[in-house]
């Protein structure tokens, strides 16, 4: 029994290959398991080779173990010599099968992970570098701006980031420069708070 991996496919192309005896003649060898559903109509036919032995190679999704068996001649069952391992069988404890173990293919994954490590601390440095400067200066001055009517989390938010932190720059910002920001943001809000920031300073 022989497994290679196909490429760019989570599957194997795996070649069984049965050994036939000259004192006990064959014909006819089927590879049944859980891969067809040990289901005659969806067996795998070996054909004989030059030697007068059995073969044929299959492809075989991977990911799992799975038993299978060989029928032979149609009323004989015969395990595989150079399976993975032998198993019971989960319906008849009492007879071994064999085991197919095909791992799970993981390669793919590997690689894009290894892409994305090797990407992302470049733009994080970037991004720090840009974060320390603007927020430092601001924070010891800045004024709880979500105090003044009609300003909630997420225009204080847009407010400080264009540069308007405390009430005394709020109240000398000019309406027209506001509404640009606030337009910016895809959103429009009345502008009757900016006299009350003016008596907040």
């Amino acid at each position: 029994m022989k497994k290679e991996l196909i490429k760019n496919q989570a599957s194997y192309a795996v070649t069984f290959h049965y050994n036939a005896i000259p004192e006990n003649p064959v014909h006819s060898v089927i590879v049944l398991g859980d891969f067809n559903e040990w289901s005659l109509e969806n067996g795998f036919e070996l054909k004989a080779n030059k030697n007068g032995d059995f073969e044929g190679k299959f492809k075989i999704p991977a990911g799992r173990d799975y038993h299978f068996r060989y029928l032979v001649n149609g009323n004989r069952w015969a395990n595989e010599k150079d399976a993975d391992r032998f198993e019971s069988s989960p319906l008849h404890p009492h007879i071994d099968n064999s085991v197919l173990s095909l791992p799970a293919v993981e390669e793919k994954v590997v690689i894009k992970t290894d892409k994305v490590k090797k990407a992302a601390p470049k733009k994080e440095v970037a991004e720090s570098t840009n974060k320390k400067a603007k927020p430092a200066a601001k924070a010891k001055t800045a004024d709880d701006l979500t105090i003044v009517e009609g300003i909630g989390p997420k225009i204080a938010e847009l407010l400080i980031a264009a540069g308007i932190s405390d009430f005394s720059q709020l109240a000398a910002s000019k309406k027209a420069a506001i509404a640009e920001i606030l337009s910016n943001a895809g959103s429009r809000y009345a502008m009757n708070w900016l006299q009350q920031a003016s008596g907040n300073n």
